[in-house]
């Protein structure tokens, strides 16, 4: 082996570090990763919004002592006689569901629908509040089902309009 040779291979580093310099880490992590952090930022931000505008105009129905309150979406108060349902409930929009163990909500089209499971009859009541107009247009029906007693709102809703 000359002398030559013998420079050349000690000068030679056998591990490459220049990536751990600052330089080398910059444009390893922050090159590369940058458009991955700003999708998943994009994303996180479009369900934050999405969040936000889901919630913005809220509806709520309670159960008070001397019956139930419902608020619709469009600001009316609407008190129903009875105490109809007994958790508290707060759901959102015009077209929003809430089912749990017995009870079904649902708002569309600025209706405001209550199911309840009726353990005396084993049945479901069925009740329906009208918010488009200035009067409240209640529906209080029972059927020995969900479907038999949406078959009997929705005849019921036919014979007074």
């Amino acid at each position: 082996m000359n002398a030559l040779s013998y420079r050349f291979i000690v000068s030679r580093p056998l591990v490459n570090f220049h990536f751990i310099s600052y330089e080398g880490i910059f444009r390893l992590h922050f090159y590369r990763i940058t458009p991955y952090i700003i999708f998943a930022a994009g994303i996180l931000l479009m369900v934050v919004i999405g969040i936000v505008l889901n919630y913005a105009r809220p509806a709520y129905a309670s159960t008070s002592s001397y019956g139930t309150q419902v608020t619709s979406a469009d600001g009316g108060i609407y008190q129903l006689e009875g105490d109809f349902f007994n958790p508290i409930l707060y759901f959102n929009g015009f077209d929003s569901y809430i089912e749990n163990e017995n009870l079904y909500v649902r708002i569309r089209q600025r209706v405001v629908s209550f199911w309840r499971k009726d353990s005396s009859q084993n049945g479901f009541f069925h009740f329906a509040i009208d918010t488009s107009g200035q009067k409240v247009r209640a529906i209080y029906v029972v059927g020995s089902s969900k479907e038999e007693t949406k078959l009997l709102w929705r005849e019921s809703m036919a014979a007074v309009e």
